[in-house]
Formats: structure tokens, C-alpha cells, sequence
């Protein structure tokens, strides 16, 4: 499975989980926060070319993913 999949059914499985509306849309908040940090972050990494990622674009993924927990 590659990463991409398991993000999609993690993030779907969590949003449906999620115990009420206000706490499902703070989870989507969340996940598009962690997209975007994605796109900008991480995709620039998997390429060949050196990557021009500063740090507050870095330290926003960091602050994307902070207290993010699957139960």
C-alpha cells in the first residue's frame, strides 16, 4: 500500500469517527492543513532537484501534524 492510499483511508476513517460536527470539522481543518504541508514540504523533497523549502514552511508541517493521533 502506498503512503497516499493509507493517508486517504486513515483521514476518511477518522472523519467518520469523529464524535461530533464541531470535532469533525476541526479534523478537516487539520487534514487541510497536513495537504497543503504535503504539497509544499514533502513533494519538493522527492525530486531530484535541490529543494528550495524554507523554514517556516517546514516548521508549519511540523505545527500540521503536531497532536495528530489515530486511536
Amino acid at each position: 500500500m502506498d503512503a497516499e492510499s493509507f493517508w486517504k483511508a486513515a483521514s476518511a476513517h477518522a472523519l467518520d469517527k469523529a464524535p461530533n460536527p464541531a470535532a469533525k470539522t476541526a479534523l478537516e481543518t487539520k487534514f487541510l492543513a497536513i495537504s497543503v504541508a504535503k504539497k509544499v514540504v514533502l513533494n519538493p523533497l522527492s525530486h531530484s532537484a535541490p529543494p528550495a523549502v524554507t523554514r517556516t514552511e517546514i516548521q508549519a508541517a511540523i505545527e500540521a501534524v503536531s497532536g495528530l493521533e489515530f486511536k
